[in-house]
């Protein structure tokens, strides 16, 4: 089941390529956690991450993920 966002008044004016990180779109969907929103998008209730990025800290590997503020706004929209 899809949910639905709430988008705090701070980002209705930023642009659609806006990127959000995993604790804003916790934010956003209402998770306490950047955990919940992986399992969120791997289960079809948020939308699936826009772009990745990787990076190695140390020798330890690192995925980033990133969501389009256009996407997260047209979320759940074309279902009515």
């Amino acid at each position: 089941m899809k949910k639905i966002p709430v988008i705090p008044e701070c980002y209705k004016t930023l642009p659609g390529h806006t990127l959000l990180n995993s604790k804003d779109m916790a934010k956003i969907f209402g998770y306490k956690n950047t955990n919940s929103v992986i399992v969120a998008y791997q289960n079809g209730s948020i939308p699936e991450p826009s772009e990745s990025f990787s990076a190695s800290l140390s020798g330890h590997p690192n995925k980033s993920n990133y969501w389009k503020l256009s996407t997260v706004r047209n979320w759940g929209k074309d279902d009515n």
